[in-house]
């Protein structure tokens, strides 16, 4: 169970969709607890696919153009993923509701974006193996094939082993988001809040969808790189704000 929770790790600490995150986890545990290891391992694996869908949507949102050259999403996604861009343009909407929007496709379609991250084929090959097995398991067919705890932890350690690779090639697009968060945040009085704690918080920890391990990227940041900007002092401060709200555990 321990291992288990170390995909919140990775999901965003301050999600969107907080309360279908914490149902997931609810049904896990329940159904984990209570010997039900089939069910325990369709709901971890739902907070599986979410990990996937909010990697995706910071890959979205930060290579759009080479986002949409790599693959073509069904017309049902992208006439969503349009219509949100249109209400962002119009001041409507800010967030994209990664789970609502990328679930409609595909799912061993869309694994293929992370070649976009340097997801090498044999990695995504994976990632599809993890979405084929649960297809497997989810249709009446009489099979009950987790019976044992150890069944299902070795599957809990597969989709942990998968997320860390795809988290540990997700560091290009978090630093491209920080940096340019940190530019553009740098005049306070152009921005969405003037105290560092809410633009940090609001716009770049809940606005990019970030986890902890994200957070931690940023943090690793070579910041020396912006010291051309005027407003370089105010960096600085936002970054010792940043620090300041997650620090680094012992």
């Amino acid at each position: 169970m321990e291992e288990a929770q170390r995909i919140f790790e990775y999901l965003p600490v301050q999600p969107p969709d907080d309360e279908y995150i914490r149902f997931l986890w609810e049904a896990f545990e329940s159904n984990y607890s209570n010997g039900k290891y089939q069910f325990a391992y369709i709901a971890y694996h739902m907070l599986f696919m979410s990990f996937i869908y909010y990697q995706i949507a910071k890959i979205y949102q930060t290579e759009n153009d080479r986002c949409r050259d790599l693959i073509t999403f069904t017309g049902k996604v992208q006439d969503h993923i349009d219509n949100h861009e249109r209400k962002i343009a119009a001041g409507q909407e800010s967030t994209l509701a990664p789970l609502q929007k990328f679930s409609l496709e595909n799912e061993r379609t869309i694994m293929g974006l992370f070649i976009s991250i340097g997801c090498t084929r044999d990695e995504i090959k994976m990632l599809k193996t993890i979405v084929d097995g649960r297809n497997s398991i989810a249709h009446s067919n009489g099979n009950i094939f987790y019976r044992t705890k150890e069944s299902l932890d070795e599957k809990i350690s597969d989709m942990l082993s998968s997320i860390k690779t795809v988290q540990e090639k997700s560091k290009s697009i978090i630093e491209k988001a920080f940096s340019a968060f940190l530019v553009e945040c740098q005049n306070p009085d152009e921005r969405e809040f003037l105290d560092d704690e809410s633009q940090v918080k609001e716009i770049f920890v809940h606005g990019n969808y970030l986890s902890l391990e994200d957070i931690k990227i940023a943090q690793k940041y070579d910041i020396s790189i912006l010291s051309g900007e005027v407003g370089f002092v105010n960096i600085q401060s936002i970054v010792q704000t940043l620090n300041e709200l997650y620090p680094e555990e012992e």
